[in-house]
Order: structure tokens, then sequence, then C-alpha cells
């Protein structure tokens, strides 16, 4: 379920957009286009790539929902603050970034620590064991690890031995 999954602070009179980068490629969401399209960026069409957050009146929270359209991967995203001595639309040489971050998305919802948690739960639930009993084993596997460095080579080395 998506929920405002893009979101800053900042004076509420300002509008706020922000461009959504493919990880993978470097290639700019096209908001216009939707249904997952990507491309080279160009200045001229940042009409196109703006995806423009909310304002919540009388506050300075801003947010906006991940778009739908976009599938599973990881997503670089810039929040830009609007020029407003510029006209009414995205200027890319004009407008100031003021927050960046990554997102992992499922191609529903943002991947986040709760649900990497809910997720391993299901996991371990489903091969019979618990988080404490894994890490245990983890715990009891280094325990059983010698490392040995061959100190007679001209590049040192390390060797890890498993028991």
């Amino acid at each position: 379920m998506m929920a405002n999954e893009l979101w800053s602070s900042f004076d509420e009179a300002e509008i706020l957009y922000a461009l959504i980068w493919r990880k993978t490629d470097d290639k700019v969401y096209d908001a216009v286009a939707a249904a997952n399209t990507f491309d080279t960026y160009t200045d001229a069409d940042i009409d196109d790539y703006n995806v423009e957050l909310t304002n919540h009146v009388d506050s300075d929270y801003h947010s906006v929902d991940f778009p739908a359209d976009i599938t599973t991967g990881v997503y670089r995203v810039q929040i830009f603050v609007q020029d407003s001595a510029v006209a009414d639309t995205p200027h890319a040489d004009d407008d100031t970034a003021i927050a960046q971050g990554e997102i992992y998305w499922d191609g529903t919802a943002e991947i986040d620590l709760y649900t990497a948690s809910s997720n391993i739960d299901e996991i371990l639930e489903d091969t019979g064991t618990t988080l404490d009993d894994k890490l245990d084993e983890l715990i009891a596997d280094q325990l059983n690890r010698t490392d040995i460095i061959d100190e007679s080579a001209t590049t040192p080395s390390l060797q890890i031995i498993v028991e």
C-alpha cells in the first residue's frame, strides 16, 4: 500500500517536486509518459519528469505517493524547491535541490526495515527456525572458524578455513 513515501519539510508557501532516477542506468522517470517510462535526462523536458509534492495546509510538510506504475527496483529521489521568480513550471537550472535519498521499491510499496524484518520472520518461519536460533548458528560457525595468514607469500593472503 502506498502512503506518501516521498516527503520533505519546507516552507508551506513553496512548491516542491521530485525527480526519480532509476539507479541501474541513471535514467529519469517520465511522469507524463508514465507506465514505467524512464528517459535520458534533458533540461528541456523537466516538465515531463517532475512529480509535485502536496503541501498539507498550515504545515511545512509536503508529500506525495511514489508513482504506482514504477516497477520493482532501487530509485534515487531528488526533491527540489521551485524558484518562484521563474514561471509556474520547474526549471532545472533555477530550482534548488533540498533533499535526496534512495527508495527500495517492491512494485507496490517501499521496502523498509519493518517490511524487511517481517519478510525475514516469514522466511525463518517457513524453515522452522527462529531468528535467535539462526543467530546462535552464525555465532557458532564463527567460533569454529580458523583464520590463517600465509606470511611467507610475497603478497600476504588470508585463508579462511571453516571446520
